[in-house]
């Protein structure tokens, strides 16, 4: 019976070896999934900050007060705060036309 379940279980040399090249494969496949992580959370914050840049150009949040728009980026998606970006109107546009109506208009006489 000692022969069977020596060759049935294996030496425990062998199976100590098996199990530090798994733990050792294992050990690499949790470092990338870390760098990878790190790498989604830094484009994640990017795209938030180029969102609300896009949206300070259409002339909106000129004075700071973009702490909301990081909020709904963080917690939500910055998928919503694209959207929400995108859906703004073009301010500098409007300023620019009331600008215009003003310096065209002739004084009442």
């Amino acid at each position: 019976m000692g022969t069977y379940e020596s060759t049935y279980y294996g030496s425990s040399a062998a199976s100590g070896a098996s199990a530090s090249a798994a733990s050792g494969a294992g050990g690499i496949l949790i470092f990338f999934m870390i760098v990878i992580m790190f790498l989604v959370l830094a484009a994640w914050l990017v795209s938030i900050s180029l969102f609300i840049k896009a949206a300070k150009e259409k002339g909106y949040y000129e004075h700071g007060g973009t702490g909301l728009l990081w909020f709904i980026g963080i917690f939500a998606t910055p998928i919503v705060v694209g959207l929400y970006t995108t859906s703004l109107p073009d301010l500098r546009d409007q300023k620019a036309k009331q600008k215009e109506t003003v310096e065209t208009e002739l004084p009442a006489v």
